[in-house]
């Protein structure tokens, strides 16, 4: 390696690792604002080596059409970047201060102008194909490209853009999304971020045994740097890593090596984000969560860069999280059901009832589908409180409700309607069915007095209404089989 490769890889070594340290910092809040301060240094050193990756966050935006509401507004209008909508032939049609801002112009100046007339003529070429693909229904990713713009002093300005296609209903092309990235701080640091390679390096270190960060060449056929967090992820020195690149790979769980090792086979300029896990020299289980990219240069493959990070403890608390939203689930769920129910009885309660009743009502008007209605109640059930005391009234329900579960299919509903009144609901049933059910039911029922212990008989009345044209609501339909129930008490052998 030349000494023009020294240097190159020296200051693209550091630069990943300031990323890196600084990803590091920001996720765990130890620091943010060095965090920051490392995240965009370490960005900024990269951009001639390796631009920007291709997963650039998406841009969602779905109501250029119609009056934004006041969030969508708040956040467009108070994004850190440059944002803009655009139409299908390059016209802005919405933008927010901040591109206004960078740009020098008025809101009504950019709208009233187009992105073509606003850029480089040689930086357009590579934005027309990729608009010409998105528009013909080819399946592109967002376009992201280093650009300059012309600011309305006539200067010209560095900005990364990324763009995004947005889709109608129906799938057609309605109109751009564009992101428009001030990067000419990020430039102008770059000099004085290189005099800091040491001391960026020592924050590394600093860090180390929390995330791996990794350096390699292609292939990892010769790991270049690697610092000292993977003797605590894998319980490993990492002399081994040196001596052998891919020995990291002894100790990856079976069911996930083969994902791991597709990494090797990635294109140089691709990057990769991937979990899997570890199964140490002790036996414990490790879930790590690692991402990396490729270095190009010239045209070139240079290095790949990795970083890991440990994500075991949080892996444990989603996974109790989960447990606890199914038993939360499973609690509502219950909660719903018996919100349902009457309490003595476990039948349906009234309203949960008629919401049945309603549904097989809903059935015949549109389908035709016949439904039995049953009214049911208990003779003379007031002299039994009176007489043989409220408990024994209590099991009477209780027992009736029994019965009448006993003798009822899947498909059919039982409901107490109030007081010692139960309703049936047979579906796809007509009277005549109605019939054999009260016939198996029987015209009384047994009880033992809580009181005395002697057994008691307690008569059934019936009032059964088929459904038919005649029914304009389901109370008309309670209230003839509630009048057919009196009917039938009311004869003599009741």
């Amino acid at each position: 390696m030349d000494s023009g490769r020294i240097v190159s890889f020296t200051f693209i070594l550091m630069s990943a690792l300031m990323v890196m340290a600084g990803l590091y910092l920001n996720i765990s809040h130890q620091n943010s604002f060095a965090s920051l301060i490392l995240i965009a240094a370490g960005t900024s050193s990269l951009l001639p080596h390796y631009y920007f990756s291709k997963k650039t966050r998406r841009l969602l935006s779905n109501n250029t059409g119609q009056q934004p509401d006041k969030s969508f507004q708040d956040t467009f209008e108070k994004a850190a970047i440059g944002l803009a909508h655009v139409d299908k032939k390059g016209r802005f049609i919405r933008v927010n201060n901040n591109l206004c801002r960078f740009l020098g112009y008025t809101e009504d100046e950019l709208l009233a102008t187009t992105f073509q007339a606003l850029s480089l003529p040689e930086d357009l070429e590579d934005s027309f194909r990729w608009i010409r693909a998105a528009l013909a229904g080819e399946e592109v990713e967002e376009f992201s490209k280093i650009k300059r713009y012309y600011h309305k002093d006539k200067r010209l300005i560095w900005a990364k853009l990324t763009t995004i296609l947005v889709k109608n209903e129906r799938g057609e092309p309605d109109y751009f999304v564009s992101s428009i990235q001030d990067i000419a701080e990020l430039k102008s640091t770059e000099m004085l971020l290189r005099q800091s390679e040491e001391k960026f390096k020592t924050i590394v270190e600093a860090v180390s045994d929390e995330v791996v960060i990794w350096m390699s060449t292609t292939g990892m056929r010769e790991m270049l740097y690697v610092n000292q967090g993977y003797e605590k992820q894998w319980g490993r020195s990492v002399d081994s890593l040196y001596q052998d690149p891919k020995s990291f790979l002894d100790i990856v769980h079976p069911d996930d090596k083969q994902a791991v090792e597709e990494i090797f086979t990635l294109s140089p300029d691709s990057n990769w984000n991937i979990d899997f896990r570890i199964v140490r020299d002790d036996g414990e289980i490790r879930h790590i969560h690692n991402v990396g990219f490729g270095i190009i240069q010239n045209g070139e493959p240079l290095f790949l860069v990795g970083s890991a990070v440990d994500r075991t403890d949080i892996m444990n608390r989603q996974q109790q999280l989960d447990e606890s939203l199914l038993k939360l689930e499973a609690a509502y769920k219950a909660l719903e059901e018996l919100s349902q129910k009457d309490g003595l009885t476990g039948a349906l309660n009234r309203s949960a009832f008629i919401e049945h009743l309603s549904d097989a009502y809903e059935r015949f008007n549109r389908y035709q589908t016949p439904a039995t209605l049953i009214f049911i109640d208990l003779n003379q059930f007031k002299e039994i409180n009176d007489n043989h005391g409220h408990i024994t009234g209590d099991n009477t329900l209780v027992t009736l409700a029994k019965v009448l579960s006993a003798n009822i299919r899947q498909t059919d509903v039982l409901g107490r309607y109030g007081g010692d009144e139960f309703v049936v609901l047979l579906n796809n049933s007509s009277a005549s069915d109605a019939k054999e059910f009260y016939t198996r039911v029987g015209n009384s029922i047994d009880v033992t007095c809580n009181l005395s212990g002697t057994p008691l008989s307690i008569g059934i009345s019936y009032g059964v209404y088929e459904i038919d044209s005649s029914i304009t609501d389901i109370q008309q339909w309670i209230s003839h089989a509630d009048i057919s129930m009196y009917k039938d008490k009311e004869t003599p052998t009741r």
